[in-house]
């Protein structure tokens, strides 16, 4: 789930396992206490979604000890998704994928989008690949456009979506933690 390359002070962490291994559950859990486990993904039951995935990448952020820069990486390639079993898999793709390019566009997250597999990068480092230069260099690169996350911004997205934890203090200890590794 983790790339540490502390020479180039990045902690890459594949955000589909992220998701996968420590969201999915609470997600699945929530809807089935207050028994929406079933039909489709209605607006009601994608404010989950949203909830728990910008809750659990947001918390990870702030409680996660290290000091390199936190690199989620994401390729867009969803496998064995309990939700699945659930809701139809391309309305689960498409939520997260809503929610990711929504936390892209409000908050002060680091994400690139990765063209190959993370276990194919894992692999591409052992080796000394090239390859794997090229992208970590497109990663270190990657603009820091703190300026533009401000928190009027995230209160209109945090009131449309009811992210009643997305305060004033939060969004600044996230943008904080963010710039001081910047």
């Amino acid at each position: 789930m983790y790339l540490n390359l502390p020479q180039h002070r990045l902690c890459l962490v594949n955000l589909e396992l992220f998701i996968k291994q420590k969201i999915e559950i609470e997600i699945i859990n929530d809807l089935e206490r207050y028994k929406l486990l079933q039909g489709s993904l209605n607006t009601e039951k994608k404010s989950f979604f949203y909830h728990h995935i910008i809750l659990g990448i947001c918390q990870y952020l702030l409680y996660k000890r290290t000091n390199d820069k936190i690199v989620f990486y994401y390729t867009k390639v969803f496998e064995d998704f309990e939700l699945f079993k659930y809701f139809n898999e391309k309305e689960v793709i498409q939520t997260i994928n809503k929610v990711i390019k929504s936390i892209k566009t409000y908050l002060p997250v680091r994400i690139y989008d990765g063209t190959i597999s993370f276990e194919s990068l894992h692999y591409m480092k052992d080796i000394n690949d090239g390859k794997f230069d090229e992208i970590v260099s497109s990663i270190k690169s990657l603009s820091n456009y703190f300026e533009k996350h401000t928190f009027s911004r995230i209160k209109q997205f945090s009131n449309k979506h009811n992210l009643t934890f997305l305060n004033q203090q939060f969004f600044n200890d996230i943008k904080t933690g963010q710039l001081i590794f910047a």
